[in-house]
């Protein structure tokens, strides 16, 4: 158990080249606006304009036609021509650009090679899965328990799927992670060094920027608020001016993405079923049990697909379609996690009611966004949230669960729970390689 983190890297990368290997380019969701959103950035642009311009080849690569392995073979035969380019709205305006550094930093090597560009976006998908990988590492190091939650939790399909592709959230999801088990590090941390004080302002700064629907999530930081070793002063710096900055730059960086053209195919389903921010918002205010009801419905109907496309039901664009044996499997070791490791130390209770509440509130947040920005006005049900959305916030529902004096004592519980997931993950291995043969 003490070193189930050097496990987690002889699982994860092996599973995770795999994943690279076997789930073809583009097929992450949304990940052609990420991919342009990348190339951008490899050319020196970081902040997104009304249009991106990119190769042609990248506008005929996407999953239309990307979708089996012949395809790919053909496309990787194919010389990538640079200098002939087009201009498009990209989807991914509005993630910041050191999301997409690792990315960006690959094609930009195929750019410079002059090699054909599905090579530089195999080379950026390396380099997102290289920071999963390593941040997964310290991730389950630093965490003061549920390390085996962590464990199982990074090598669930779908978080697997987003850490290989070119997406935003590959970096995001990590970078959260990250966060949360620094926090809980710090809480049970005699001596925190002047690095932690530090990156218990910068992270959240990071995370509120790349997208705003987390903000909540910053608000693990108030567990440090009896927290000896650090003085009144840096608490005051950390929770309330470190705070501030994390509400105000959340606002204006949202602000700023408000002014960006969506693409003609989200204002045509915005035409067509009647979605206006506006008048939705104004519903809520003047109407709240319409709203109230919206959001209860919404999780009774939509609570089961939630659990099992934040597992990995459905890869791809949604349209890969995993074996629902298999997912459940993962369900139950993931909610059998909590009560398998021996740690010393856990939550009290006040710390479990708080950060239950920042999740759910998260959660809440998340619904809300889709039901203001994809949902008819004064409809029923909010439209067009997804599983994965919830990846940063479920583990901590899991964590909550950790107990020191309650656990099943299982011999070699970490090797064994390895094997069922590595055995799981190559079922699923199996299910992507059958989908584009």
């Amino acid at each position: 158990m003490k070193r189930i983190e050097k496990l987690f890297i002889m699982i994860a990368i092996p599973i995770g080249i795999l994943y690279m290997i076997f789930m073809l380019p583009t097929y992450a969701p949304d990940e052609s606006a990420h991919i342009w959103k990348a190339y951008e950035i490899s050319r020196g642009i970081f902040f997104t304009n009304e249009y991106t311009t990119i190769p042609k080849d990248l506008l005929e690569n996407q999953q239309e036609k990307l979708n089996t392995y012949n395809a790919l073979k053909e496309s990787l035969d194919k010389k990538t021509n640079y200098d002939d380019t087009i201009d498009v709205v990209s989807p991914a305006q509005a993630y910041p650009f050191f999301l997409y550094i690792p990315s960006a930093i690959g094609i930009a090597i195929g750019r410079a090679l002059n090699i054909n560009i599905l090579y530089g976006i195999y080379i950026g998908k390396l380099f997102n899965f290289i920071i999963y990988v390593t941040l997964g590492y310290y991730i389950i190091k630093k965490l003061p328990f549920g390390k085996i939650v962590a464990f199982v939790y990074l090598l669930l399909p779908m978080i697997i799927c987003q850490a290989i592709s070119l997406s935003a959230d590959s970096i995001m999801n990590s970078l959260i992670l990250f966060y949360i088990a620094y926090i809980l590090q710090l809480v049970y941390k005699e001596k925190p060094s002047k690095i932690d004080k530090v990156m218990c302002i910068i992270l959240p700064i990071l995370i509120t920027i790349s997208k705003i629907a987390y903000l909540p999530i910053i608000g693990l930081n108030f567990l440090l608020i009896k927290k000896e070793g650090i003085s009144k002063k840096e608490k005051t710096i950390i929770l309330g001016i470190g705070t501030t900055i994390c509400i105000i730059a959340a606002i204006v960086y949202y602000m700023y993405t408000m002014s960006f053209n969506a693409s003609i195919a989200v204002k045509e389903y915005i035409e067509a079923t009647n979605v206006n921010s506006t008048e939705q918002i104004k519903l809520i205010i003047t109407k709240p049990i319409i709203y109230a009801k919206a959001m209860i419905k919404t999780i009774c109907i939509y609570g089961q697909y939630y659990l099992d496309t934040f597992i990995g039901s459905q890869l791809g664009w949604l349209d890969i379609m995993v074996n629902r044996t298999i997912v459940n499997s993962f369900i139950v070791i993931l909610l059998f996690t909590p009560f398998l490791e021996k740690h010393k130390e856990e939550l009290n209770k006040k710390q479990k009611i708080w950060i239950l509440l920042l999740a759910l509130l998260t959660i809440i947040i998340i619904i809300t966004g889709l039901y203001i920005t994809w949902s008819p006005v004064g409809g029923d049900l909010a439209l067009g949230v997804q599983g994965r959305y919830f990846i940063p916030v479920i583990i901590l529902f899991l964590l909550c669960l950790c107990m020191k004096d309650n656990y099943i004592r299982i011999k070699n519980i970490d090797k064994w729970i390895a094997i069922a997931i590595g055995v799981l993950n190559i079922l699923v291995l199996i299910t992507i390689f059958r989908f584009f043969i």
